[in-house]
């Protein structure tokens, strides 16, 4: 099966639509990666909750103007972060 040569220049990204009465989404933010530490954040604003700040764990809710982690560090250095070995979660195992 495989890649067909017609798709082997295709960037394939996932796009999160929200629908509803969600708080908008600033134009800078649009067409920025975020990453899965930031869903939690969205969508507790966009259900309406409210906890004094945008930011929820390591994740920074879209609908705010704040960077998030990915953009403060980039990808590359945001994966290698994320991948580092962690003393507190090697020790639930």
């Amino acid at each position: 099966m495989g890649n067909p040569p017609m798709f082997a220049n295709i960037e394939r990204l996932i796009r999160n639509i929200f629908i509803g009465n969600v708080p908008k989404i600033p134009e800078e933010k649009r067409n920025q990666y975020i990453s899965a530490v930031d869903m939690a954040p969205t969508i507790l604003q966009a259900a309406g909750a409210y906890w004094g700040s945008s930011k929820f764990g390591l994740g920074t809710s879209i609908f705010s103007k704040d960077k998030s982690l990915i953009q403060r560090l980039g990808q590359k250095k945001y994966n290698r972060y994320m991948s580092a070995p962690s003393k507190m979660y090697q020790s639930f195992y």
